[in-house]
């Protein structure tokens, strides 16, 4: 599963086919159908192709397990569409109402690259936690109470939140901070069972913080395989700075689990 945001369909596809070519070592490739791809209004297919969206996310799925996601998907009302396949032609191809709009090899996809020395921000100790910026979330205002579902919101004390499940009887536990240690151990004081993580990693000009992005992204990684938690989606903003000068690293987690 992979969210579409930076570089919309396109990169979330290219992603996950190539993520499938590594661990398969296949000649993994993909059919892609842009008018099968559900719209608010008439867009052209390269705006359909490229537009970011991370509240859209893109599943891979074998055939046999498609009905049991689609039952899932219409439980709790969420629009979804098939919009494409995994074949094994090694192509990256697009479609539109069976007109290929656009055809090439997976190998000919290459990100750009860049090095950098693995520097690290003076101020932060390596390891992204935050030290001069106090409880970033807890300053965000937005409508905490749609659904009227909400036991215990953002906007009061402590760095959590609960929304209420009445549908299945449980209840859906959100915890953030500055690491997963923080988020983890405030979902163990509410005896809730942590399901996944997503990041909102911020950092400035690569130069200036690529180590502390490496080191933040390592050990994230590491703490989720020992805890079985999968990271399911993210954001990652970089080059931030204001004359010249690079902001702090300010690396943010949500852990999201589940309440008996």
């Amino acid at each position: 599963m992979q969210d579409m945001g930076a570089g919309g369909l396109l990169c979330a596809t290219h992603e996950v086919v190539n993520r499938g070519r590594s661990k398969t070592h296949k000649n993994l490739g993909c059919d892609i159908f842009l008018d099968k791809v559900p719209t608010k209004y008439q867009m052209e297919p390269c705006n359909i192709l490229i537009s970011e969206s991370q509240e859209r996310m893109l599943i891979i799925a074998e055939k046999e397990n498609v009905d049991a996601i689609s039952a899932i998907l219409e439980k709790w009302d969420l629009e979804f569409a098939n919009i494409g396949n995994i074949n094994l032609s090694g192509k990256y191809s697009v479609y539109n109402e069976t007109s290929l709009q656009y055809e090439d090899k997976m190998t000919n996809a290459r990100d750009v690259t860049q090095d950098w020395e693995l520097k690290f921000d003076e101020i932060s100790d390596g390891r992204c936690r935050l030290s001069k910026i106090e409880n970033p979330i807890s300053r965000m205002q937005y409508d905490s109470t749609v659904g009227n579902r909400t036991i215990k919101g953002p906007d009061s004390p402590d760095d959590y939140a609960i929304l209420d499940i009445p549908e299945n009887g449980k209840k859906l536990v959100l915890t953030w901070g500055q690491d997963f240690n923080i988020c983890y151990k405030k979902m163990s004081e509410l005896l809730a069972k942590p399901l996944c993580v997503v990041n909102c990693l911020n950092y400035g000009h690569p130069k200036d913080s690529l180590g502390n992005l490496v080191q933040f992204t390592k050990n994230l990684a590491e703490t989720c395989k020992h805890y079985h938690i999968p990271v399911v989606g993210g954001n990652v903003s970089l080059y931030n700075s204001t004359d010249d000068k690079s902001i702090t690293p300010t690396p943010v987690l949500l852990m999201m689990g589940i309440l008996e």
